[in-house]
């Protein structure tokens, strides 16, 4: 398991393994890396996966007094794509996962990333996620059945007929 340092200074563990176009993926609440095990062998064949154990998961305590809050792995989520110097990547989020991509995706929208990939997540979107997709933030669908629906590359939101 390799680690590198967010902006506060906390360590952030990751496994990476495979070669090709990046894959992150982050896990759901009390989960770990492991969590995606059942399917690295067939996706390491065609992509580079970085699997992280979000800040204090993983049996990773913290060193910092900042707590794990979705605005703070978002932030972590942010450090790990500038660190790896990553680009075009698929973000994949089951359950706390994919909030973490909707806060990411709210504070830096979704330039540089090639597609999302949302599962399991609660079917109630946070506040914030509603409030961007409203004011037409790019790269921010709307909630299903909204009339401001629209295309975007990196949205694993609703189309536009």
């Amino acid at each position: 398991m390799i680690r590198f340092r967010a902006d506060d200074g906390e360590l952030v563990y990751l496994q990476v393994s495979g070669e090709g176009s990046p894959v992150v993926m982050l896990h759901g609440w009390t989960s770990s890396h492991g969590e995606w095990s059942p399917f690295v062998d067939i996706l390491a064949t065609r992509h580079r996966l970085f699997r992280w154990d979000a800040r204090s998961h993983g049996g990773h305590g913290l060193t910092r007094p900042t707590l794990p809050s979705v605005g703070r792995m978002a932030r972590d989520l942010r450090n790990l794509l500038e660190h790896f110097a990553l680009e075009r990547a698929v973000l994949v989020g089951h359950s706390m996962g994919a909030l973490t991509i909707w806060e990411y995706v709210r504070h830096w929208g979704t330039e540089g990333l090639a597609k999302l990939c949302l599962i399991d997540q609660s079917p109630r979107q946070p506040r914030s996620v509603r409030r961007a997709a409203a004011a037409g933030r790019p790269g921010v669908s709307p909630p299903a059945g909204s009339p401001r629906c629209r295309s975007h590359p990196a949205s694993s939101g609703p189309r536009s007929p």
